[in-house]
């Protein structure tokens, strides 16, 4: 029998036979065939479109570097940088031609050892400067970089980058060195001593510290980031990109002075927060006010010392430094070292009223509020109040009533009226925070996430379960639409990485009060995998919702049983020694309540 098939292709076979007759051996016999055409068909248009372009690239080495601003900018005179030319298409033109990735490795290093001698002095610097990101860059970034030359040239040079794999590109439009690349310029480029490599990556560092310090002052400026949720997001997404390229900037603003690390820290350090973990802000926060030196400040979260210390050696004096110590005490709190964050928080407070400038600076309430949830994190309750109303006067006066700063300071009210369970304050305060919250645009922030499981807590605390769970879900619907790689939320700090867990975790009680009992347990499992992912103790998952000081339902379950906290009598007998505390008659009623009221009558009495 004649085949019919083109030359050059095997027959397929078993083409005229029933799938039902073929063995099972000829089956995956005509799989195999049928995978490798494809992979072939693939392969082919890989090849074709690689030709093309190869095509339409330069012919000489040397060609291609000379006369930019005739050839180039002419081309490009009518027309702006556009990223149209960056598409996932230019993704390892050059890897598709090779059969495997040893073949294309070696290729690559043979074009570099042949090619990068022959480029042209000022492309070789811009292809070394790219050493200085760590892992990737936009397109401006390479166009600060490579100020020595045009924005025509520097594009059309990184078209040539990727027609060559010397560099990636993803759909985000963000540049990648290829690794090999990287690691051969690393050797060759930079390694020798005094060589023009390393001072031209010098050069570009500065370049790119400057470039960042530029970007995150203007980002910071007039409480944006504050007031404008559209602003907000823009920041937190900024910052989740450039994490690594910033982190960059604070070793250079070291490396330079303590005035330089000061200025940086100081005009970013809202803005870094969104970002850099609590750990690597203590790191820089502490240099820069000359404390890390000092073997008795931990910069771990992890630290089992959680001591406060005399600061009274040391001679702050400037508003700036006044700023630094907020943010330290921020960094702690983040860390839930409380003590340390109380600590410098009344620092940077007494600094400012030192300086006179609680009535003109704006840099006053920040630390004000932090103070008040400090307080209330370690249940000092009236003190917390008090702090946070000073907080909000401060705020109105500046005219930033309307900022996710009074939201931040209406969230720990509810939950103080909660814990005092008065549950009309509570809901009254809950919707002037919503208000706040639609009034600045989070409605797509994690903040109205926070909002709606507050909202939930009350319709629990006063009986409506159905409205309760209507809230819940609500707010993990619009927490599941944020798509930051690393959550961190403008709301109480113990859970700002896991606000999605406290909302599961309320939800999954409140479907267990109303007999919904599998699909409560569908939310426990969940909470209790994430926790476990994420390194988190299974106990403050099931017994406090993650974060101690958030109100859980569990809580307003106790609280009602024990007729609300402030009607509890104080058990505890001054005139005792240490050796009893408590007693006989106040232990016989501690032991009358069930192991859910005792844990949070020693949590919130004792």
């Amino acid at each position: 029998m004649t085949s019919t098939h083109r030359t050059g292709r095997p027959p397929l076979l078993f083409a005229n036979k029933p799938e039902s007759e073929l063995t099972e051996e000829e089956k995956r016999l005509k799989a195999q065939i049928i995978k490798r055409r494809e992979r072939q068909k693939r392969a082919y248009r890989r090849k074709k479109l690689g030709k093309k372009d190869e095509s339409q690239a330069p012919t000489s080495k040397l060609e291609w570097t000379e006369d930019w601003n005739d050839e180039f900018i002419s081309h490009n005179s009518k027309k702006d940088i556009t990223l149209t030319h960056f598409t996932r298409s230019n993704l390892s033109l050059a890897y598709a031609s090779f059969s495997n990735f040893t073949t294309f490795r070696k290729h690559l290093v043979s074009e570099l050892e042949q090619g990068l001698s022959s480029l042209d002095s000022d492309v070789q610097k811009l292809l070394g400067s790219f050493l200085v990101f760590p892992s990737s860059f936009t397109l401006e970034a390479a166009l600060v970089v490579g100020n020595f030359l045009s924005p025509n040239v520097v594009e059309e040079i990184l078209r040539l980058f990727l027609w060559k794999g010397f560099i990636y590109v993803d759909e985000d439009i963000r540049f990648f060195l290829n690794p090999l690349v990287r690691r051969y310029l690393e050797w060759h480029y930079c390694r020798p001593l005094n060589s023009p490599g390393r001072f031209s990556l010098m050069e570009a560092e500065t370049a790119i510290y400057q470039y960042f310090y530029e970007q995150i002052k203007e980002r910071a400026r007039d409480h944006k980031i504050y007031v404008s949720g559209l602003d907000r997001k823009m920041s937190m997404k900024f910052v989740d990109r450039e994490r690594d390229n910033i982190l960059i900037c604070l070793k250079h603003a070291r490396r330079r002075s303590k005035d330089c690390l000061q200025d940086f820290l100081s005009k970013g350090g809202s803005i870094f927060r969104f970002g850099l973990r609590a750990e690597k802000r203590l790191h820089y926060f502490g240099d820069a006010l000359g404390l890390c030196c000092c073997s008795e400040f931990s910069c771990s979260s992890h630290s089992k010392m959680n001591n406060a210390y005399d600061v009274s050696n040391y001679s702050w004096n400037s508003e700036q430094e006044a700023i630094l110590l907020y943010h330290l005490a921020e960094s702690y709190a983040d860390a839930m070292q409380w003590e340390k964050a109380e600590t410098f928080a009344r620092c940077s407070i007494h600094l400012l009223e030192k300086l006179h400038l609680e009535i003109s600076s704006c840099s006053y309430f920040p630390p004000l509020l932090l103070l008040g949830n400090i307080l209330y994190e370690t249940e000092r309750f009236e003190e917390a109040k008090v702090s946070i109303l000073s907080a909000m006067d401060s705020i109105r006066r500046f005219g930033l009533y309307y900022s996710s700063y009074t939201a931040n300071a209406f969230i720990l009210l509810v939950n103080l009226f909660l814990q005092e369970n008065d549950i009309f304050r509570a809901q009254q305060t809950a919707s002037d925070l919503l208000e706040i919250v639609n009034k600045i645009g989070f409605e797509d922030l994690p903040l109205f996430a926070d909002t709606m499981g507050m909202f939930g807590l009350i319709s629990y605390a006063s009986g409506d379960l159905v409205e309760a769970e209507r809230k819940l879900r609500l707010a993990l619907e619009s927490l599941s639409n944020w798509s930051c790689s690393h959550l961190w939320f403008d709301v109480p700090m113990k859970h700002c990485m896991h606000l999605d867990l406290w909302l599961m975790d309320s939800l999954s009680r409140v479907l267990r009060a109303q007999g919904k009992y599998e699909e409560a347990d569908k939310y426990k499992e969940g909470v209790e995998t994430i926790a476990t992912e994420r390194d988190i103790c299974l106990r403050y998952v099931s017994d406090t919702s993650i974060s101690p000081h958030k109100w859980t339902v569990q809580d307003l379950d106790c609280s009602a049983n024990l007729h609300g906290w402030n009607s509890i009598p104080i058990f505890m007998e001054s005139e005792e020694t240490n050796e009893r505390l408590f007693s006989n008659d106040s232990w016989n009623m501690f032991y009358s309540f069930s192991p859910n009221e005792q844990r949070v009558f020693i949590k919130h009495v004792c």
